[in-house]
């Protein structure tokens, strides 16, 4: 009748809410661990469901991180107990088949794993809820959710789950990739400031956004001095090399040039340099690989002195012949 039409209705608006509130708060975080909490007590908070879970598996499907609450508090957990969630009762199934699954009465389902706390004394028997967490057809996760109560989760309440685990999938997704970013960003911060090199990277007109330590320490520099400075100081007089070489450096070419480098109280060092232009966070950058090539200098006025001695002591030898 109408009651029961009024009923479905606000239950309807409670699950759109519900919908609404998990999606506006996965939007607004990236931490992996994060998300997948705030999914769960968002969604044990939903039905006052006694305890819920998430296991969150890599691509290869081994578990690399998971939430757990129980009676409203948030517990702590290995991975060895989560392959163990993973490879028995309930969960093992939903991760084995790929399938959602509703356990109306835990104590008769062959499914739910029976634990001391199950028997009539303690808690007793409960109903049980769980879905695959799936995104673009892979399996992401696994999500739980109990009730005290037998018989209290119907076929609703399994679709509900299902479209939060469909959230929790892109979240997820979401996360790794920030996450595989943020490692990337990582990688390339040590390549840079441990670079035996100095390395400048500026902006298309020359102006200096980021110095690695070498760089600070080869122009007697430091860094919070090298940024926002313009790179053909360092080189003063010596610039005109790379600066004749920039309509070929903006067009995207590789560009090598010998010239020398003013450090702060030192004489000047011959320098060779290495210039292309990047593009970091969609705007283009030019990237600056100094070389320090005084060494080479020293052994190639080495080599002429030793020519044009040889040159010399045989000049005489030879006229006379």
């Amino acid at each position: 009748g109408r009651g029961q039409l009024y009923r479905m209705v606000d239950y309807t608006r409670a699950s759109l809410e519900l919908l609404f509130n998990i999606s506006r708060e996965l939007n607004s975080a990236l931490d992996l661990h994060t998300v997948i909490t705030r999914v769960l007590f968002l969604s044990t908070n939903s039905v006052q469901a006694e305890r819920g879970s998430i296991i969150v598996v890599d691509e290869n499907l081994q578990p690399v991180d998971a939430a757990i609450i129980y009676e409203g508090r948030l517990t702590t957990n290995t991975v060895e107990q989560m392959k163990w969630s993973l490879e028995q009762g309930l969960a093992g199934w939903v991760f084995n088949q790929r399938r959602a699954a509703l356990v109306a009465d835990t104590s008769q389902d062959m499914r739910w794993l029976r634990r001391p706390d199950d028997e009539e004394a303690r808690t007793g028997p409960k109903s049980a809820i769980c879905a695959p967490i799936m995104m673009r057809e892979q399996l992401v996760g696994v999500l739980t959710l109990v009730h005290a109560r037998p018989n209290f989760f119907d076929h609703d309440h399994l679709a509900l789950l299902q479209a939060i685990a469909d959230q929790a999938g892109i979240a997820i997704h979401n996360a790794r990739l920030y996450e595989s970013l943020q490692a990337a960003h990582q990688r390339y911060q040590e390549l840079f400031e441990n670079s035996i090199d100095p390395i400048l990277v500026t902006n298309l007109e020359g102006r200096i956004q980021q110095a690695n330590r070498q760089a600070a320490v080869f122009s007697g520099r430091p860094s919070a001095t090298l940024q926002g400075s313009l790179l053909w100081d360092l080189f003063q007089e010596e610039a005109g090399c790379l600066k004749e070489k920039m309509p070929a450096i903006l067009s995207g070419q590789t560009v090598r040039c010998e010239t020398k480098l003013h450090p702060t109280g030192r004489p000047a060092i011959p320098v060779e340099v290495y210039v292309h232009k990047i593009n970091i966070g969609g705007g283009d950058l030019l990237q600056w690989i100094i070389r320090d090539i005084t060494e080479r200098k020293q052994l190639d006025i080495l080599r002429d002195d030793l020519s044009a001695m040889i040159y010399h002591d045989l000049r005489s030898p030879l006229a006379n012949i």
